[in-house]
């Protein structure tokens, strides 16, 4: 396990924690809050290994299913632009493995933090998901632990965390112009920076 905050989670701290009567204090207490982000972290990097980070706001206030819903499509959109329509008989759901979570901004508002595996159409998602949703960003993956935090945060946060992992590797013969590989130093819209 890696705490980030070594100092907070210090043996005599952690021993503390069961020393207290009532759980709701254990549970809801800083330290046991940062172990228990670390252990969703690692459970997270032991998934995939995690390349791209796309986070997709609401412009307007959608259910929880309904804003699933649309995540869903975007998904489809994804691999329809990539492979066809007939996709799912080639890789299944997805070519790439992804893991998000649930936020809900100060307006009630539903935000994604989704991560995936492998290249995506930043173009496309920024055009789709900005028409028909609200605003998204998208960015390599630099520090993995520091991303997925976030997916962590939210799930300690009575929000949850959803996955997929991709068990057919897919890479296109024909890369397209938005294709990048491990080397890549940073993307914008599909651009090299």
């Amino acid at each position: 396990m890696r705490i980030k905050d070594a100092d907070l989670c210090t043996q005599e701290n952690l021993s503390n924690l069961f020393i207290k009567n009532d759980p709701d204090e254990i549970w809801n207490s800083k330290v046991a809050r940062t172990v228990l982000t670390e252990e969703n972290i690692n459970w997270l990097l032991g998934l995939a290994n995690w390349k791209v980070s796309v986070t997709l706001t609401f412009r307007d206030i959608k259910t929880r299913d309904v804003a699933y819903r649309y995540l869903r499509r975007l998904i489809q959109i994804l691999n329809k632009n990539l492979i066809g329509n007939s996709y799912t008989h080639l890789v299944g759901h997805s070519y790439f493995s992804y893991a998000f979570g649930i936020e809900y901004q100060s307006r009630d508002v539903i935000h994604y933090h989704l991560v995936a595996d492998r290249p995506l159409n930043f173009k496309l998602i920024h055009g789709w998901w900005g028409f028909t949703c609200g605003f998204a960003w998208t960015d390599i993956i630099r520090s993995a632990d520091d991303c997925l935090s976030y997916i962590a945060k939210y799930n300690l946060k009575g929000g949850m965390v959803e996955f997929y992992k991709n068990k057919k590797w897919y890479s296109p013969d024909v890369k397209p112009d938005w294709w990048v590989d491990e080397n890549i130093k940073g993307s914008y819209f599909g651009l090299t920076v």
